[in-house]
């Protein structure tokens, strides 16, 4: 069973820390076994660390409402460097190109004729039975 929260309230700060990375190694150890069909001893016990986990989170983060500084930097591991490190999402947001914009078709402008809507009208099914006919024959 993992620590209970009494326990991990009587300790320091570094020693919460350490207890943190010992518990992350070993759950990666343990989905690692899971993930390439070894047998797991216990498999309770990938559960039993991940709360185990979340109870020392807790307290990190009660501790940090108590003194009003923060503590946690240090405790997700040397990749931030003291620094809050932007989200996976938020890089994939930072680093995507904006897509181009579409061109309207000649039935979607304003102030299109009734013979630009007509041939636009065309081309779509002209289009559509194209792909349609390729499709067919690939099959």
């Amino acid at each position: 069973m993992g620590v209970k929260a009494r326990e991990i309230r009587g300790m320091s700060h570094d020693d919460k820390l350490k207890i943190l990375a010992e518990t992350r190694g070993e759950l990666m150890h343990q989905r690692g076994l899971a993930a390439m069909g070894g047998a797991v001893k216990n498999p309770g016990r990938i559960g039993d660390l991940r709360r185990t986990i979340a109870r020392i989170l807790t307290l990190v983060r009660e501790e940090e409402f108590r003194t009003g500084r923060r503590l946690r930097t240090v405790a997700r591991g040397e990749r931030h460097r003291g620094e809050s490190a932007p989200s996976p999402a938020a890089r994939r947001r930072a680093s995507a190109r904006p897509a181009p914009p579409k061109p309207k078709p000649a039935s979607a402008k304003v102030g299109a004729t009734k013979a630009e809507t007509a041939a636009a009208k065309e081309r779509v099914k002209k289009d559509s039975k194209r792909t349609r006919a390729s499709k067919e024959e690939s099959a």
